[in-house]
């Protein structure tokens, strides 16, 4: 898996109504401290209708993201012993089937170096199943183990897909990246397969997922370890909000494994290691290393991390 840094859409909220930051009344839930009117809505009296349209429009919105930001604690916290399970068993079912796969590619007559290369193949002979040709198939998963978010055409064009064909949006990163190296040649085993190559990916995990017995709206837990700025691992620190993060996103089953690759970051100034700990609804989840993209050995799910995970911080790295 690959980390980066962070980017987040973090909606500011907690406790009560109203936006976090705003003092209210002791004791009371909802309401105003002294000094309301233009002065609370961050315009003097003599503001133009404009502006005092434009004050209102902008306190809806942050009341808005407010109870966005509680709904998401909530969901953080009642899902967490089912949302527990589902990682477990997906692991669980993962493990089983990479060391099949050893079994089954060798009876094809492939030699695999391990349960990864195994993995990779018999998640190949699943999509050329779904008919896709195993050989693209194959050549897109090796894409995406080197490094998914690459300065070349090929790899962007996957996060470029992911954006457009399940509407999770490319992170701002992303998009300066596409700018700049997206109109690159796409490889040629992959040039006019790359639509293909995610929507099969995605309804063979789906079924997979059913299979275990998930439901598409069940919560699964992750972790993913990466660096955020200082700003936002505060404001994610003891409590749950909606993360943003890139449109295709690697994360771990394994704690330890998403451990492993925050306390490896190295933050530049301004920027936390971190590990963050989300609830991915299954059907966010692109692939498993069963049936596309992802390492087996790392316990690797690739989801649709635009789409807006419900995340928090559980470790900081100094």
């Amino acid at each position: 898996m690959t980390s980066w840094a962070l980017e987040l859409d973090l909606r500011e909220g907690g406790p009560g109504s109203g936006n976090f930051a705003h003092k209210g009344i002791p004791g009371s839930r909802g309401g105003s401290a002294p000094g309301g009117g233009h002065s609370a809505l961050g315009v003097g009296r003599g503001a133009s209708d404009e502006e005092k349209k434009a004050a209102v429009d902008k306190r809806r919105e942050e009341r808005k993201a407010a109870q966005t930001a509680i709904d998401a604690e909530a969901v953080y916290v009642d899902t967490k012993v089912s949302a527990d399970a589902n990682a477990k068993l997906i692991n669980s079912i993962m493990a089983r089937d990479g060391h099949a796969a050893l079994d089954i590619a060798r009876d094809a007559g492939i030699h695999p170096k391990n349960f990864n290369d195994a993995a990779q193949y018999v998640a190949s002979q699943r999509l050329a199943d779904a008919g896709m040709n195993q050989e693209v198939a194959l050549q897109g998963m090796r894409y995406w183990a080197v490094d998914a978010n690459a300065k070349d055409a090929t790899s962007l064009a996957l996060q470029k897909t992911a954006a457009d064909q399940f509407g999770s949006p490319m992170s701002g990163w992303q998009q300066q990246r596409y700018a700049q190296y997206g109109q690159g040649e796409i490889h040629p085993q992959l040039k006019g397969h790359i639509d293909e190559l995610c929507a099969t990916q995605y309804h063979l995990t789906q079924k997979y997922l059913a299979d275990a017995g998930l439901k598409e709206t069940d919560y699964i837990t992750a972790y993913r370890g990466t660096m955020m700025r200082q700003s936002s691992v505060a404001a994610l620190s003891g409590r749950a909000a909606i993360v943003r993060d890139n449109a295709l996103t690697s994360v771990t089953l394994n704690r330890k494994v998403g451990e492993g690759f925050g306390r490896r970051e190295n933050a530049p100034p301004g920027y936390k290691a971190v590990l963050l700990e989300y609830r991915i609804p299954a059907r966010d989840v692109l692939s498993t290393p069963c049936t596309g993209f992802g390492c087996i050995k790392e316990a690797e799910l690739v989801v649709l991390g635009g789409r807006g995970i419900i995340g928090q911080v559980v470790e900081v790295y100094e």
